[in-house]
Formats: structure tokens, C-alpha cells, sequence
């Protein structure tokens, strides 16, 4: 089953992306098959709000158990980038010359900024991001969606997606990404926790 296939309605931008990279990583017919699984779960009258990465998770830690769901998810949420790179890239400018030529702070800032938006149009939630001397934060709250639909250990497409963000921006150097609260663990908020000084 072919996610861009899917009738009108039945799946939104962020979804279409995110199950593109799930493809990428377990193949179609098995994308098919928990896409076809997450539909019969939540019910045709439940589709009208978009699924979340939360619950995509959940189906995949359901299909593959924890650790190896985690793992699916983790490398999924990478590929995801690029998909939507390619979507969105030319409409929030961070393919454009000017992006690629700011400092890499600044180009980090603005580009989780620019990410945050995206998820947030999406999902009718309040994204935020904000940053210290160490680390750079996305923090995702007050959304519908994700309370406890996801299994620990929690949001883990999003943080491949963060992951291959940082690699990209940083010229295929890798940034460690970790979830410090989550809204499936009964959290106030998925707090995102970005380290700025690159893994040697």
C-alpha cells in the first residue's frame, strides 16, 4: 500500500512523510500493513485528526517490541527528514542558498524554528524551542494527540528526525538527541534535549 495512494482525508502532510520513511526502512508491503493496522485501530470516524508520531510509534514497538521498535522508529524518523526536505524545503527556505550560508548556530536556531512551525500546523499543538550554553531544546505541548498513545520509550520517530536534522546541518557530523519528559509517559510536555557539540 502506497501512502500517497491514500484517499483524500485519510492522511495529512506529516503522516504522508512519516510513513514514506517508515517504507524506507521496513519496506512497503510491511508500511502497507501497520498503516492498514493503525487505520482498523483507530477507526474511519477517528481519521478526520491527523495520526501522530506517537501513535505510528506505538504500532511499531506493538509490531517489532520495544528495543527493536525503538530502533525502527529511530531510523525512520531519519529518512523522514529528507521527505520532507524535499516537500517543504523550497516553501520554509531551508534549502535555499541564504539558509546554508548562516553560521551554524544560527542556522540550527532558525531551522528548529522553521521545523516546529511545520509540526505545529499540522497538529494543533505549541511547539517551542529554546536553548543554554549546552544544549538546544524542542518542546512540544499541548497537544491532543500524544498523551498516552505512545509506549515508552516514547517519541523516538521525532528523534530521528531531530537526529538527521543535526547531521544535515552540521555536514554528516552526529548530535545526540534525547527526550527528557514525554506527553505517552504522562509528562507535562515531549521536551527534545539537542546536544551542541558534536559526537567526535
Amino acid at each position: 500500500m502506497n501512502p500517497e495512494s491514500q484517499p483524500a482525508g485519510l492522511m495529512n502532510e506529516i503522516e504522508i512523510v512519516l510513513m514514506e520513511g517508515i517504507k524506507e526502512i521496513v519496506g512497503p508491503e510491511h508500511a502497507g500493513e501497520l498503516l492498514a493496522h493503525l487505520q482498523r485501530r483507530l477507526g474511519m470516524a477517528n481519521r478526520q485528526a491527523p495520526v501522530n508520531p506517537a501513535a505510528l510509534q506505538a504500532i511499531l514497538t506493538e509490531r517489532y517490541g520495544l528495543l527493536s521498535g525503538q530502533g525502527v522508529a529511530l531510523r525512520s524518523g531519519r529518512a523522514a527528514f529528507h521527505y520532507g526536505l524535499r516537500r517543504w524545503g523550497e516553501e520554509s527556505g531551508m534549502i535555499s542558498q541564504e539558509f546554508r550560508l548562516l553560521p551554524f548556530q544560527r542556522r540550527v536556531r532558525l531551522g528548529l524554528e522553521k521545523m516546529a512551525f511545520l509540526l505545529a500546523r499540522y497538529y494543533q499543538a505549541k511547539i517551542t524551542t529554546h536553548e543554554d550554553e549546552f544544549y538546544w531544546y524542542w518542546r512540544v505541548e499541548a497537544c491532543p494527540a500524544g498523551k498516552g498513545m505512545a509506549t515508552p520509550p516514547g517519541c523516538s520517530l521525532v528523534v530521528g528526525l531531530l537526529q538527521e536534522f543535526m547531521t544535515w546541518s552540521g555536514g554528516g557530523k552526529f548530535f545526540r538527541v534525547r527526550e527528557n519528559t514525554c506527553l505517552s509517559r504522562e509528562d507535562d510536555c515531549c521536551e527534545f534535549q539537542i546536544e551542541k557539540k558534536a559526537v567526535e
